[in-house]
C-alpha cells in the first residue's frame, strides 16, 4: 500500500492538514509541536481506527480548538487499485471506495477487513512497529546506520533490490499469518 494523499481535520493540535505524497519515502519535517507526530497518529487511526468507537483514546485525540470530533481522509494505491478511505468520528461514519470500479463499503467491520487485508495486518500496534520510523529511532542511529536504514527504506518502498512486488510480499505475509493462526486454533496434543 502506498498512501498518496491525506487530509486531517480537528485531530489533536492539527486544525486542517492536507498533503500529497510523492512515490518513495516521504518525510514530515517541522519544528517541535508542529503536529508531525499527530499527523502520523492520524494516518494510523485513519487506516485502522474505528469511527464508531466511543473509547477514551478516541475522544482524547479530539482537537484542542474545536468541540467537534475529527475527520481523516486517506487516498492510497494497493494491489493496482486506487482507494479513498474517509472516516468521520463526529458522525461515527466510515466509507471506503475503490475508485476504478466505484465499489463502496460503508460497513465499518467490512472496511477494517478490506484495509487490514490490503495492509497485511489489522493491528495499529503492528502497523506502527513495521511501517513507521520515528525521529527517536533515526536519531538513535549513527550516521552510517542512518544511511543504511534510508537505503533499505528506499528499496522497500521501490519494491526491494530484487524487484519484489510489495503487494506480493503482503500477500505472502498474510498467508503466513493465516497458517500460524490455524496452528494456534488447532494446537497439537501431547
Amino acid at each position: 500500500m502506498k498512501i498518496s494523499a491525506v487530509r486531517v481535520r480537528r485531530f489533536r493540535g492539527v486544525d486542517d492538514f492536507t498533503a500529497s505524497f510523492a512515490p518513495g519515502i516521504n518525510v514530515l519535517k517541522g519544528p517541535n509541536e508542529a503536529g508531525k507526530s499527530s499527523i502520523l497518529q492520524a494516518i494510523v487511526v485513519g487506516l485502522l481506527g474505528r469511527a464508531t468507537s466511543t473509547a477514551r483514546e478516541v475522544r482524547r485525540a479530539k482537537s484542542w480548538h474545536y468541540d467537534l470530533m475529527y475527520e481523516i481522509t486517506l487516498e492510497f494505491v494497493a494491489r493496482g487499485h486506487n482507494y479513498i478511505l474517509a472516516k468521520d468520528f463526529e458522525r461515527r461514519a466510515a466509507s471506503l471506495k475503490r475508485v476504478e470500479t466505484g465499489e463502496e463499503w460503508h460497513d465499518e467491520s467490512r472496511i477494517r477487513e478490506v484495509v487490514g487485508g490490503l495492509l497485511g495486518c489489522g493491528s495499529p500496534d503492528i502497523y506502527r512497529a513495521v511501517a513507521c520510523v520515528g525521529h527517536d529511532e533515526m536519531a538513535s542511529l549513527a550516521a552510517t546506520e542512518q544511511k543504511a536504514v534510508m537505503k533499505a527504506l528506499q528499496q522497500a518502498a521501490a519494491g526491494g533490490a530484487a524487484g519484489l512486488d510489495p503487494d506480493a510480499a503482503i500477500d505472502r505475509l498474510h498467508e503466513a499469518i493465516l497458517w500460524w493462526r490455524r496452528g494456534l486454533d488447532s494446537p497439537a496434543r501431547e
